[in-house]
């Protein structure tokens, strides 16, 4: 070791117990017998900065050492700074070789005392910390306080300026029905996850598709929503990402964040087959991972989210999933919006947001915060009841209004703590709209599975049943079977499709989607329609009144079959012979028309229900 006299203190030099810390040099202090002498021992290590992070409590340094011919630094846990981790800080450069391992890390643990932690977050949104709730975004925010930094993977540094942000809503947004709903829906992002974490209602994570051409804006649309919170740029660090991704790395991005809006730009480019693209739809309203056990049988702690998730693509989710209600009330798809006015329109909205973004979400978190979880939940329930009125009745009307009603909740806020002028009763409105065209896929359906099985009763003739006789100079559209306790319906689709037009159906199309998803269709692998053969070759003539022109097949021809529980037939008559009393006065009672009726004698006209 290198001698040398002890010196003074010199302004710039550390001193820790018996270390000197001076200039690019580390030295000991050793007795000698003139005293006390400085004993070169390394090359500068010390800590730059010490952070605790306040979502996991891992101590994490910042140490800056001098490597070579230059400084360096090096972040890593404090669980590092052990002998088995010495070939990890040899390689980086660091000065530790041998005996001075020991001394250097002793020289660290002094300095690091020196310290007071500054607290960090990774996670996005909502959390409880030391009995407190606060928000994180680019700094963590709590009783109006800012006191942890930021140290994701997202760029959400704020960027221009929170007036000039307020002027692209002022100017482009505010008076546009469906911006100014994507807007709201972004804001609704905090308040629904503050919501869920209080359990104050039935309330999980909104997911919002944009679906259209590519002209249509719903990209630009999607960057607006997202710039109130952090960059809106379509980059791997920004808050609008790829869909490109496995679904594990897409929950990943969602992982722990509870309150930051979420949008995923071109779902069209996703190779997810149509299992995995709906178990991950759901996955992602539900808030949480699936749980799984370790190879110990015990339970792995999942992820968990909670906020907004808007999505862009040319392609609708819900036609490349397995169509079913539970995802149609999770994820709402806003098809053919004409987004932004022209393409003036949706460059002016796309360069100023990404010149001005990150301020505005901020702001709203701390008014949201002042206001306090009661009086937002009151809010909250004064608009479901306010879209409840508004929306059509069917039987997910409540589920529905509770999400809307957040999207309300999110402008009124927004107004309040920004001055942005969204108009909440235009907003209404455009969502309004939106369940409106989505009922036919989600409604109808039943419905219409209601009604036929009474057009079958009622039509039953029109109909080849099991193996009973059929009248050569009857028309035949299809055959009606019993098998175990099910009624199978059989009917040839060009018969299907013009009998649910002129029952009032606008898509039989939709309507079969709709049957497939509830198990009331009979179909084929990968379709919507079975081969059946309804007709035998001695049967020529019969079958061809309905399919004129087309060749026999053993095999039988495509077909429709609908699928009800019971034997429909045999029950309706059990039905009336139990209502029927032979000393009544008056059997033949005059009933008020049902649905039914009413069509059929409307479409009388039309030559379909003739005698």
């Amino acid at each position: 070791m290198e001698k040398m006299v002890l010196k003074p203190a010199d302004t710039n030099e550390i001193r820790l117990g018996q270390f000197i810390l001076r200039d690019k040099d580390l030295y000991m202090i050793k007795d000698s017998k003139d005293g006390k002498e400085e004993v070169y021992l390394a090359n500068a290590s010390k800590i730059k900065s010490v952070t605790r992070n306040i979502e996991t409590g891992v101590i994490t340094l910042e140490i800056e050492y001098y490597s070579f011919d230059r400084w360096e630094t090096l972040k890593i846990s404090k669980g590092k700074l052990l002998p088995s981790e010495l070939s990890f800080l040899l390689d980086k450069g660091m000065d530790i070789a041998g005996y001075k391992a020991k001394h250097v890390f002793q020289f660290l643990d002094f300095h690091e005392k020196s310290f007071k932690p500054t607290y960090v977050h990774q996670k996005l949104g909502w959390m409880r910390f030391q009995d407190e709730i606060l928000f994180r975004l680019h700094e963590a925010i709590q009783n109006n306080k800012r006191f942890s930094i930021y140290e994701g993977q997202y760029s959400i540094q704020p960027k221009g300026s929170e007036k000039e942000w307020k002027k692209i809503i002022q100017a482009e947004v505010v008076g546009h029905a469906s911006l100014e709903a994507i807007v709201a829906a972004s804001f609704a992002a905090p308040i629904t996850a503050w919501l869920n974490i209080e359990q104050k209602g039935d309330i999980d994570t909104l997911l919002w598709n944009c679906v259209g051409n590519s002209s249509g804006g719903k990209t630009t649309a999607a960057m607006l929503a997202v710039s109130a919170f952090g960059n809106p740029h379509i980059s791997t660090d920004g808050l609008v990402q790829s869909f490109n991704g496995t679904g594990n790395a897409l929950q990943a991005i969602l992982a722990g964040n509870f309150g930051v809006p979420i949008a995923f730009d071109e779902v069209s480019i996703s190779t997810f087959g149509k299992q995995t693209l709906t178990s991950f739809i759901y996955k992602l309203a539900q808030n949480r991972d699936k749980a799984r056990l370790n190879k110990e049988s015990k339970l792995i702690s999942t992820d968990s989210w909670c906020t907004v998730v808007f999505f862009t693509g040319e392609v609708s989710i819900l036609a490349q999933t397995k169509n079913n209600v539970g995802l149609k009330v999770r994820l709402f798809e806003f098809k053919n919006i004409q987004w932004t006015k022209d393409a003036a329109h949706s460059e002016r909205i796309k360069l100023g947001v990404l010149n001005n973004y990150g301020h505005a979400g901020g702001i709203f978190v701390e008014h949201l915060t002042q206001c306090g979880i009661d009086e937002i939940e009151t809010k909250w329930s004064e608009f479901k009841s306010v879209m409840f009125e508004k929306m059509p009745e069917t039987n997910y009307r409540a589920r529905i209004s509770n999400k809307f009603a957040s999207i309300l909740t999110g402008a009124y806020y927004a107004n309040e703590a920004l001055d942005l002028g969204l108009s909440i009763d235009r907003i209404a409105d455009f969502l309004v709209k939106q369940e409106l065209d989505s009922m036919t896929d989600r409604e109808l359906a039943p419905k219409f599975y209601k009604l036929f099985r009474d057009y079958i009763i009622q039509f039953s003739k029109h109909f080849k049943i099991n193996q009973e006789h059929t009248n050569e100079t009857q028309e035949i559209w299809g055959k009606i079977e019993t098998k175990g306790n099910k009624t199978y319906c059989y009917m040839f689709p060009h018969i299907y499709d013009k009998l649910a037009k002129d029952m009032g159906f606008a898509d039989p199309n939709v309507l079969l989607d709709g049957l497939k998803a509830n198990g009331n269709l009979k179909h084929d692998n990968q379709k919507k329609q079975i081969k059946k053969a309804i007709f035998t070759k001695e049967e020529t003539k019969l079958r061809e009144k309905v399919l004129p022109n087309k060749p026999y097949s053993p095999r039988g021809d495509y077909s429709v079959c609908i699928v009800y529980d019971g034997d429909i037939l045999a029950d309706y008559h059990k039905g009336s012979l139990d209502n029927f009393n032979p000393n009544s006065t008056n059997t033949r009672t005059i009933k008020p028309k049902n649905e039914l009726e009413a069509m059929i004698e409307k479409n009388k006209s039309k030559g379909l229900f003739d005698e």
